[in-house]
């Protein structure tokens, strides 16, 4: 059974109606997943072994998330543009049982979404915290520190649904999302980074390395060629990994890479590693490798303690959920969470793009600046189309 539903029309509802929802779509996949949720946690600890939702972490989670508990799902095919609407029971339900179901929902709601008040990241500012990135390794005090920044443009909320579309359509390697939850505004993005995955049917584990960027345009993945600046910072994340591996005692795992990808119009350098647990028998170990993980190198830095003070410091902004983890956890015996990067905070009719650069010694401040602004058209290119279509 497939209803003849508007994807337009449905987020515009939701969004309108103030109903938590999160849609989403695997990498390499025809298939949207969304759910819609009148049950959604504050802050709560996370538990990849009982928790069932989508989730969402912020940079400095301290061991928590915001979990949605799906009380309608729907799975959207793009290829035959259905959309099959199932309750919590599995059961199909009606268009007229699925207004009935999310009716109500959050009507003392206020409309807009208010954002910390922060001045866009400038240039000057940005090339001087990477400057002095550089200068504090040049003093041993840092291994790495990522830098990061946001820029915002004006859009409506008619724009976001086509925008969503864009992404996941351009994005076939990304994990593409967009989210609402009441008090935390709408979220979208479409990230090329896994910060881990958990089948618990085969009790396999796995985690990526992925670091080091330039632009793809007109660039075979066999003839990208890398600089010192991104090999290392590439080698730093996977050593980053081993460690947590080690830290538990993990030996027995499989490690593919460096190897190059496409996201985009962009490359970089990814490492995977996978863990088969049938094997090593570690007591929760996506719970366990989820707290020495996040936040990683990728996106904070090395060693973590001090990188996290500089950036607390150096940045001016709060990154929210720019740099957390986000994903589904335990639909059809599966958790997969991902590093939440090229992504946007959209509210009071602006989006704010946030991007970083990881900063090593052999980091150029103009480079990093222009290499942020490469990463911010993911998403603004996408919302440029939109408009001239």
């Amino acid at each position: 059974m497939s209803l003849k539903l508007s994807f337009s029309s449905l987020l515009n509802f939701c969004i309108a109606n103030k109903i938590a929802f999160s849609i989403w779509r695997f990498p390499h996949s025809d298939e949207l997943t969304a759910i819609l949720s009148d049950t959604f946690s504050d802050e709560k600890s996370c538990d990849l072994t009982n928790d069932k939702g989508f989730c969402m972490s912020s940079f400095d989670n301290k061991g928590k998330y915001i979990l949605l508990k799906a009380k309608v799902e729907l799975r959207i095919n793009l290829s035959e543009k259905t959309i099959a609407v199932i309750s919590n029971d599995e059961t199909l339900i009606s268009t007229s049982q699925l207004k009935k179901l999310v009716s109500g929902y959050y009507k003392s709601t206020k409309p807009n979404i208010i954002s910390s008040s922060f001045e866009q990241t400038n240039k000057h500012h940005f090339t001087q915290t990477v400057q002095s990135v550089i200068d504090n390794i040049k003093e041993a005090n840092f291994d790495k520190v990522v830098v990061s920044k946001f820029k915002e443009e004006a859009i409506t909320n008619e724009e976001i649904p086509f925008l969503f579309k864009k992404l996941y359509e351009d994005y076939p390697s990304a994990f593409c999302y967009l989210t609402y939850i009441p008090k935390n505004g709408i979220w979208i993005g479409a990230t090329p980074e896994t910060l881990l995955s958990y089948n618990r049917e085969s009790e396999v584990f796995k985690t990526v390395a992925l670091a080091g960027t330039q632009n793809g345009d007109g660039i075979e993945l066999k003839e990208a060629v890398w600089r010192q600046k991104e090999i290392e910072e590439q080698a730093l994340v996977s050593r980053y990994i081993i460690n947590c591996f080690k830290i538990i005692r993990l030996r027995d795992f499989s490690e593919k890479g460096p190897k190059t990808i496409k996201a985009g119009r962009l490359l970089h350098l990814i490492t995977e590693f996978e863990v088969h647990n049938s094997k090593t028998k570690i007591v929760n170990l996506p719970q366990t490798m989820l707290e020495l993980l996040h936040p990683t190198s990728a996106v904070c830095g090395m060693p973590l303690k001090e990188a996290q003070k500089f950036i607390s410091t150096e940045e001016r902004y709060d990154r929210e959920f720019y740099t957390g983890f986000l994903g589904p956890v335990n639909f059809n015996q599966s958790t997969n969470l991902f590093v939440n990067l090229r992504c946007g905070k959209i509210y009071n009719g602006k989006i704010r793009l946030f991007a970083g650069a990881g900063i090593t010694e052999d980091s150029d401040p103009e480079k990093e600046w222009q290499e942020t602004e490469m990463k911010c058209q993911t998403i603004l290119n996408k919302l440029e189309a939109v408009r001239n279509h």
